[in-house]
């Protein structure tokens, strides 16, 4: 079902924790913010690191680490409004994965094949 688009709430769970990750060595923990991105926490110094930033048509949502600890993937859901300039709008949303280094630099579509 297409909503028109003043019926979406978007800045709802924006600020919220979301799957949290803990990497392989023990100290860093990563999770998500939904719109604001990715972030990384080391337990011993606790503070907050944005890794990779979110925005309105960018939202990440869930993510694995690798058993090494280089690499992620994650949900990246892709976000427009379809039809901006007309009485009728859709907000469409696509969800895609990308694989990333663990920093956040080298992000990449993983494509699917299509069945």
């Amino acid at each position: 079902t297409i909503l028109p688009l003043y019926q979406w709430g978007f800045d709802s769970g924006k600020d919220e924790m979301q799957d949290i990750q803990w990497h392989p060595n023990s100290v860093d923990i990563y999770y998500t913010k939904w719109k604001n991105g990715l972030y990384k926490v080391n337990v011993n110094e606790k503070k907050e690191i944005l890794i990779k930033e979110g925005c309105d048509s960018k939202a990440y949502e869930v993510i694995s680490i690798s058993a090494d600890g280089t690499k992620m993937i994650t949900e990246r859901v892709n976000s427009y409004v379809e039809n901006a300039n007309t009485a009728i709008q859709t907000y469409v949303q696509n969800s895609r994965i990308y694989i990333m280094n663990i920093d956040g630099s080298d992000e990449h579509e993983i494509v699917l094949p299509l069945n």
